[in-house]
């Protein structure tokens, strides 16, 4: 046994390890080499010759010495390649823990063109001077003479966005001018560049590590102006590349025409299958229609980007809403192979105070809903619809209640319907309010009176009529479930205020009813978050149903739907979350040199002007200031991942999918240093 073992460590190749492609790592691998050892040279950087000594003409000499290493049939050549842990086994083998970063160009493939630098819109400065994000080092120093793209991690810009869109990538593009390529980078993430661009939370430019140095770029309103300026240009056609057919799948349904189930038809229909899309109101796109006022989101905008997925195939019908007359079974049995649900949450959650039930309590959602319909249907006088849907004159006074988003939109509306004095009341503090600070300025621009730390107790009516609000003062103690500060009534602290209408904006619900059977004993829509499965096999969901959620928030929510709801029509099993790639950070220090530069403002519509009507308040920018605006990014990545260089490749070299891989190696020699110089002949003899 012992003999047979001994015979397999004689006949087995021996392993050496050398760390540093240095003119020492490099004599030494090709020593080692020489004496019949297989070596593998690691080298953390992209090259060898990345880090020459001062003396540049010694190491330029050394570039045959160092071809020859990487064509040496026993030398392996690992660049980007870290050890982590170093052990020793008892048998005198060392152990090491590789990480190896991808080039995220394949050297086998490489040509060393330069198509790929020529169109990259990133410029990165270095020892060398400045040079684009995919780049190589000049030939006459350093090996492989092919090119590498620097990343050192997701821009945090990108990292935050729901919708995946590779924020850094367009604004890099834009910054150049070169907007149709702007466009279509937009165009392959989300099927609403227009409407994102005017009322996205834009969570990007909370982390925009701009903002560390002045102020964060103007993410929204560079996607709002690329929108917009190529809208005649092709913007049209969100989809730019050809359709993968996929003809065997049988269709899908969608239940609900907002932004989840919308995108969900878009990424469906871009895969090659026929979708048909449910909606129970008369217009298309959900809460984007009827729950967002016309003067932040113009209706041609939506409808020109819900034209843009009809045009890829996608069906929709209008006034037919899930229920008695269709049911889940019903769209099962006319042979629709899965069907996701996006119904959203159109009805408002109650008070829960006495008076809730009298005449000129209007929830904020119904408010806006009739609002939008009338317009879309061509209606002018908005009052007199108003009255006859809610049973009543608007108001002189109305009090608002609530804080978010929601509550601003219905607040600055009734100022547009012409109801002199609108109060918006909200039981926690102005900081603590969840609508965004720009549209609460705005709002107080316009002259609604914001009153925090106040709450309604009761509405007060008279012959079935709102006539009064009886509020309480409020003050902030420990911090509720929710993580802000719990609102605590102070005692004597009760008020009146004189109202005709009241207008709860507390949040949106949805309405389960038709969907008793995929609920929890709660009563609760039970969904896999990851992938958006409900108890029914074949039914998704996502949304403002499962959820409250953002446009952008929805949308990603609806892409990742659609890629599970390919997998369950192909037969393939879920796949894991990917695990999350870093996010590119600058050291403390690192931006103190850079020069400060004011952040670009889009011009708006006066106070005065603006409740005239419903017309957009906020412009966008001319082209001068977006390319000003976004000439101020960081370029944290620093490569932006626009995937421009990828578009031009030829020999298909590029991955930007690439990820780091881990491994062993076992070797009985490791060189970190530089080897004794080799006796000579007479040496060894004596």
């Amino acid at each position: 046994m012992s003999e047979c073992a001994s015979e397999h460590e004689e006949t087995s190749p021996r392993r050496a390890v050398v760390l540093g492609g240095t003119p020492a790592g490099v004599e030494a691998a090709l020593r080692l080499a020489g004496d019949g050892f297989e070596v593998t040279l690691l080298e953390p950087s992209p090259f060898l010759g990345d880090k020459p000594p001062p003396d540049r003409s010694t190491w330029m000499a050394a570039v045959p010495t160092l071809l020859e290493v990487f064509h040496h049939k026993r030398i392996t050549v690992l660049t980007q390649a870290v050890v982590e842990d170093i052990s020793r086994g008892e048998d005198g083998r060392f152990r090491l823990q590789v990480q190896q970063l991808p080039r995220y160009v394949d050297p086998e493939r490489c040509t060393g063109c330069g198509e790929c630098a020529a169109v990259c819109p990133v410029e990165i400065s270095s020892e060398d001077g400045r040079h684009r994000a995919i780049y190589r080092l000049p030939p006459e120093r350093s090996v492989p003479n092919v090119f590498v793209i620097a990343k050192r991690g997701v821009p945090p810009c990108t990292a935050a966005c729901p919708g995946g869109i590779p924020v850094q990538g367009y604004v890099a593009l834009i910054a150049q001018g070169r907007l149709e390529e702007a466009r279509d980078l937009i165009a392959r993430s989300i099927p609403f560049p227009g409407v994102c661009g005017r009322v996205c939370h834009h969570p990007c430019e909370e982390h925009c590590s701009r903002s560390e140095l002045d102020e964060a770029i103007a993410i929204r309103a560079l996607k709002r102006f690329v929108a917009d300026h190529t809208a005649g240009e092709g913007a049209m056609e969100l989809c730019p590349w050809e359709k993968a057919a996929d003809p065997g799948l049988p269709p899908v349904a969608v239940v609900g025409a907002g932004p989840a189930g919308l995108t969900v038809a878009w990424e469906l229909a871009r895969a090659g299958l026929r979708v048909t899309v449910f909606e129970a109101l008369p217009v298309a796109g959900g809460m984007m229609a009827v729950g967002i006022p016309a003067y932040r989101l113009p209706r041609e905008v939506l409808r020109r980007e819900v034209a843009a997925i009809q045009a890829l195939g996608v069906e929709i019908r209008l006034n037919t809403p899930l229920g008695p007359d269709l049911t889940l079974d019903d769209l099962f049995a006319q042979g629709y192979g899965a069907v996701f649900l996006g119904l959203g949450a159109h009805r408002g959650r109650r008070l829960g105070i006495p008076g809730e039930d009298l005449t000129g309590v209007v929830q904020a959602v119904d408010l806006l809903r009739q609002v939008a319909l009338a317009q879309e249907a061509g209606q002018r006088d908005l009052r007199a619809h108003l009255r006859r849907a809610f049973g009543g004159e608007v108001g002189r006074r109305v009090a608002v209640i609530g804080g978010g988003n929601s509550a601003i939109d219905a607040a600055r509306t009734l100022l547009r319907l012409g109801v002199e004095e609108v109060r918006l009341l909200y039981r926690r503090s102005r900081q603590e309010m969840p609508a965004g600070p720009e549209e609460v300025a705005a709002a107080e621009e316009e002259s609604v009176i914001l009153e925090t730390l106040v709450s309604p107790r009761r509405i007060i009516g008279q012959e079935g009529r709102v006539v009064a609000l009886e509020c309480q003062r409020m003050a902030l103690g420990e911090p509720d479930e929710s993580g802000r500060p719990r609102p605590i009534p102070i005692p004597g602290s009760e008020f009146i205020l004189e109202v005709e209408w009241v207008v709860p904006a507390v949040g949106q619900e949805a309405d389960l009813e038709a969907l008793a059977e995929l609920c929890d004993e709660n009563g609760r829509l039970w969904v896999d978050e990851a992938t958006g499965r409900t108890r029914r096999p074949g039914v998704y969901a996502a949304g403002d149903i499962v959820r409250p959620a953002s446009v952008i928030e929805a949308i990603g929510a609806g892409k990742k739907a659609a890629q599970a709801i390919l997998r369950y029509l192909r037969g393939e099993k879920e796949v894991p979350a990917e695990e999350a790639r870093p996010v590119a950070r600058w050291m403390p220090g690192e931006l103190e040199e850079r020069e400060r530069r004011a952040r670009q403002r889009p011009p708006v519509l006066s106070p005065r002007r603006r409740k005239r009507d419903f017309a957009e308040v906020e412009r966008p920018f001319t082209p001068e200031q977006a390319v000003a605006e976004a000439g101020r990014c960081l370029s944290c990545g620093p490569c932006s991942e626009c995937l421009r260089c990828e578009a031009v490749c030829e020999p298909r070299a590029i991955h930007h999918t690439a990820r780091p891989r881990r491994f062993i190696l076992e070797a009985q020699t490791l060189t970190p240093t530089p080897l004794p110089p080799s006796p000579s002949p007479a040496e060894r003899e004596r």
